[in-house]
């Protein structure tokens, strides 16, 4: 998903930076048509653009405000996914040491001293791999 978001993000760096032709750093195969609309992205290539031509801006505006609402979109959804796992993890370490605590003053009382050692390496053991599977 990032990968996606940054390649949208570079294109519209390259729609904002590149509102004309381009036609002085694209290569030549592209300039057959003198009017029709380029972008060029920091690696220095040039994309062909054949939605519009130079002279019908309202065309690139329209493809501009789409590049932004998915780039947006994209952004939105990378946030909630973080924020959820998240929340996921958070929810399974708060149950994980709750049942560590539950268990160790269980063995506490009930065995002893000598068996508290062992239960409690195994489940943070148990804590470690709950993490590590989300």
């Amino acid at each position: 998903m990032y990968s996606t978001a940054f390649w949208f993000l570079l294109l519209l760096i390259g729609v904002v930076a590149e509102s004309t032709t381009g036609k002085d750093s694209c290569p030549a195969d592209l300039l057959d048509k003198v009017d029709t609309y380029y972008i060029q992205v920091w690696n220095g290539s040039c994309f062909y653009f054949g939605l519009t031509e130079r002279k019908n801006y309202r065309s690139a505006n329209l493809y501009l405000i789409v590049v932004v609402v998915v780039v947006v979109a994209l952004a939105v959804v990378a946030v909630v996914h973080v924020v959820a796992v998240a929340v996921a993890v958070a929810v399974v370490v708060v149950v994980v040491v709750v049942v560590v605590v539950v268990v160790v003053v269980v063995v506490v009382v009930v065995v002893g001293r000598v068996v508290v050692v062992v239960v409690v390496v195994v489940v943070l053991v148990m804590l470690v791999e709950a993490i590590v599977m989300i």
